[in-house]
């Protein structure tokens, strides 16, 4: 019996044995698996974590590039605005230089400067200067009469030039000469004037009525703008 027995008694005592052996191993096991199942998760969330803020970091650039776009737009549309009313501004001062008369008479000159100032305005209409007036004694009432610029007769100018005569010729004619009844009957002045001055007034004339097809707009004395083809 003892004989026996003592094989039984050794399988225990090694099975024992071995399971004392194992049993460290087994818990350390367990052990390490539980820590990978924490670590696995842990890392999973870093990842996740990680990858929300490189979302974020995108979504933030793309904001930022919109943004800039916009403003760079913003600016460019800006400067285009200030340089058309540069060009705009200089267009006017170049119309005005070029629509500007230039006369002899300084004293004119200076008056005509005031009322370009006075009427600033563009989109006003320029005022025309004002007619030639002749003086009236009180209670004398006359009515309106015209001037009526003849050519002076001098014995010293026999021998002019004809074709100076001519012009004037066909400028006199313009005016229709009228006979002393005829003068009478109108209310017509005649005035006689030299050379140079009724060549002087023409000129005047013709420069003025070229400044109001310039500018004019409305209907001044004879001057009708509508009617110019």
């Amino acid at each position: 019996r003892s004989q026996s027995a003592s094989p039984t008694h050794y399988a225990d005592k090694v099975e024992k044995a071995v399971r004392e052996r194992l049993e460290p191993l087994t818990y350390r096991t367990q052990q390490v698996a539980a820590n990978a199942d924490i670590l696995s998760e842990k890392l999973l969330d870093d990842i996740l974590e990680d990858t929300a803020q490189e979302l974020w970091s995108i979504k933030q650039r793309e904001r930022l590039q919109t943004e800039a776009l916009l403003m760079a737009d913003t600016h460019s549309l800006e400067s285009m605005l200030q340089r058309m009313e540069e060009i705009e501004r200089y267009q006017e001062d170049v119309r005005r230089r070029f629509t500007q008369i230039v006369y002899g008479d300084l004293e004119f000159w200076a008056q005509e400067n005031k009322m370009e100032q006075q009427t600033i305005s563009i989109a006003e209409s320029p005022t025309s200067p004002h007619p030639i007036q002749r003086t009236k004694l009180i209670g004398c009432i006359e009515p309106e009469t015209d001037i009526l610029f003849e050519k002076p007769f001098d014995g010293n100018d026999l021998d002019e030039n004809k074709e100076a005569e001519e012009k004037f010729q066909t400028r006199n004619d313009l005016l229709q000469p009228l006979t002393r009844n005829s003068l009478q009957k109108e209310c017509y002045v005649s005035v006689s004037v030299p050379t140079h001055m009724l060549q002087s007034i023409l000129d005047y004339n013709s420069r003025y009525k070229h400044h109001l097809k310039l500018i004019s707009h409305e209907v001044v004395g004879s001057f009708n703008p509508w009617q110019i083809a």
